[in-house]
């Protein structure tokens, strides 16, 4: 076994739990695992990890998975890839072992960029990958066949996830890189986002950006994990007046305000979506104590739960970006298998 100790770190977090929350008043057979952003990507591989079974009962993810095809920019790397990436590694800094890695300051390590490791695009932070262990299969594969943890999900994102993100590009820019990535797929892509002008085209690459990290990926879970799952989906869409970016949700499921005072209808926000988060983590269901309905989330129809602006069920927001990604990634991962990097 090697790799994925961070996740190793989190599941030996929830067995000190198991052990230890009865002495301090809490119910070992009644946890929550509760995740935004890397801590959402680290759910999505808790809920397949054997070694977490048992461990909690319920999930709650905020913008962030890998259900995209193994071995490319859009989903996890793997254990044979990773460990050449480590040798990579050990080169760059001038050592050959592991032994001589742990004799370097920790400031030369945290500053490597772990040329060959997957990670996310644009950081030095290493991820997760497929290891046969820890994460025994691509995530996809394990939540189609219905082997993730059969535990209650309320899971989303939120509508312009990509204003956190945004960098300027010009229109001549996002068009090569569009039919660098998409081939075949790119006229499709750059109908939905369009590249007419430099403003636009920074718009495009933003949304695009969230669309591949964020939009596609938390509906493939929530849809995939509704078809298989013996336990029920929650899946949401948050939109509001005072930004939609990658965290805007996170001060109104703390009720913590941002900006200075806030008004009565960012209060308002704040109750319910803390009402919300509350009753789910209490019993595995949101709804209660006078809120909104929330329906569970059907994969068959084009339903989601809207959060912020308004609190009801609505049409989801982004679906011809979600369906047209699903066609792309499907066809990506139909020419990428686990054999390959065994």
């Amino acid at each position: 076994m090697s790799g994925n100790y961070a996740l190793l770190d989190a599941i030996a977090g929830l067995r000190w739990v198991r052990r230890n929350i009865a002495a301090m008043g809490g119910d070992p057979s009644n946890v929550t695992v509760f995740g935004q952003s890397a801590g959402s990507y680290l759910l999505n591989k808790l809920m397949i990890s054997p070694l977490a079974k048992g461990l909690y009962q319920r999930a709650i993810a905020e913008s962030g998975a890998d259900m995209g095809p193994i071995r490319t920019d859009k989903g996890m790397g793997v254990l044979a890839d990773a460990e050449q990436g480590g040798i990579a590694f050990a080169k760059s800094l001038g050592v050959g072992s592991i032994a001589e890695l742990r004799k370097l300051p920790a400031d030369k390590i945290t500053a490597s960029e772990f040329p060959g490791l997957p990670k996310v695009y644009g950081t030095n932070q290493a991820l997760p990958v497929v290891d046969g262990y820890v994460i025994p299969d691509d995530p996809y594969t394990l939540y189609a066949r219905g082997r993730q943890a059969p535990v209650p999900l309320l899971l989303g994102y939120n509508e312009d996830e990509g204003e956190f993100f945004e960098s300027p590009t010009t229109a001549a820019e996002f068009t090569e890189s569009v039919l660098k990535d998409y081939g075949p797929f790119a006229d499709q892509v750059l109908r939905l986002f369009p590249a007419t002008t430099n403003e636009i085209a920074t718009r495009s690459k933003a949304r695009l950006g969230a669309e591949n990290a964020f939009g596609w990926q938390m509906w493939s879970w929530a849809r995939v994990n509704a078809q298989t799952s013996r336990a029920r989906t929650y899946f949401y869409s948050f939109s509001s007046n005072y930004g939609n970016g990658h965290g805007s949700e996170l001060p109104f499921v703390f009720q913590y305000p941002f900006g200075g005072p806030w008004n009565d209808d960012q209060r308002e926000i704040g109750r319910k979506m803390a009402a919300y988060w509350t009753n789910f983590a209490k019993a595995g269901n949101p709804n209660g104590g006078g809120l909104p309905a929330w329906p569970a989330f059907n994969p068959n129809t084009t339903s989601v739960m809207l959060l912020g602006q308004k609190f009801e069920s609505g049409t989801m927001p982004d679906l011809p970006a979600h369906f047209l990604m699903d066609t792309f990634m499907n066809a990506k991962r139909g020419a990428v298998t686990m054999r390959d990097a065994r």
